[in-house]
């Protein structure tokens, strides 16, 4: 199931959905009963859709600013990891292969599942060795060792901004708006206006798409949320010469 959720929301493009749905929600409308809506049933039309734009503009604008925050969080651990680095290159060649080794790997694991806490363990690995480093090289250590405490806040600040996602209890009141909106569009009577049926049908299909791209958004498979792992990938291509 997830597989297959994965698949719809980062293989699919929304362009190809757009189509889809215009088709699918044209035809119900061509095909269902319709009623005339009364004055009681107008006013809870009309007070339920100002509560679903109301709802679902800040929810959709939160997850843009999470997806914004996130850029920022990740290319500033990129520019730690690149900092410790170029601190690196004073080791001798055995320290410095053990320093870039830990750090591909902790990159690596950030980058393998993209998860909350993801990469922790390596991250502890280098604290941990610049700790019980014994060696000659202990003021570069000491400097790197600086570098990734000082980075630890940007660590804590990227766990939180992977975990502000879109509560349960938020998907239900926008749900329950959305299928309410989407059922009075659909069986409102038009008579035999087709241009009617056609913004219908196109109104339909953009509340649908709203609601798939704040999924998309939530997930981070969004096409603006997928470049925010740019600077790590960068930093394995070019063997921590550049973040972009």
């Amino acid at each position: 199931m997830l597989k297959m959720q994965t698949f719809f929301l980062s293989r699919i493009r929304l362009t190809y959905y757009y189509p889809i749905f215009f088709t699918v929600y044209y035809l119900i409308i061509m095909f269902t009963q319709k009623i005339q809506l009364t004055g009681p049933q107008l006013t809870l039309f009309s007070v339920n859709s100002f509560l679903l734009a109301f709802y679902l503009g800040p929810v959709i604008g939160g997850q843009k600013s999470r997806v914004d925050e996130l850029t920022k969080v990740i290319r500033n651990e990129a520019v730690a990891i690149f900092n410790v680095l170029i601190q690196a290159q004073d080791l001798h060649d055995k320290t410095k292969a053990d320093v870039k080794g830990m750090a591909q790997k902790y990159i690596k694991a950030c980058i393998r599942t993209r998860k909350v806490a993801e990469g922790e363990q390596e991250y502890e690995n280098m604290i941990g060795y610049c700790l019980r480093y014994k060696g000659k090289d202990k003021a570069v250590i000491r400097r790197i060792l600086d570098i990734l405490v000082s980075n630890q806040q940007n660590r804590s600040q990227f766990s939180m901004q992977l975990q502000s996602g879109v509560y349960n209890h938020e998907w239900l009141v926008l749900f329950v708006l959305f299928v309410i909106t989407i059922a009075y569009i659909l069986v409102i009577d038009y008579g035999d206006l087709l241009i009617l049926k056609v913004v219908a049908a196109l109104l339909c299909t953009g509340l649908t798409l709203l609601l798939l791209i704040l999924q998309k958004f939530n997930t981070l498979t969004h096409k603006k949320a997928k470049h925010i792992w740019n600077p790590f990938d960068k930093l394995l291509e070019t063997d921590f010469k550049r973040i972009d």
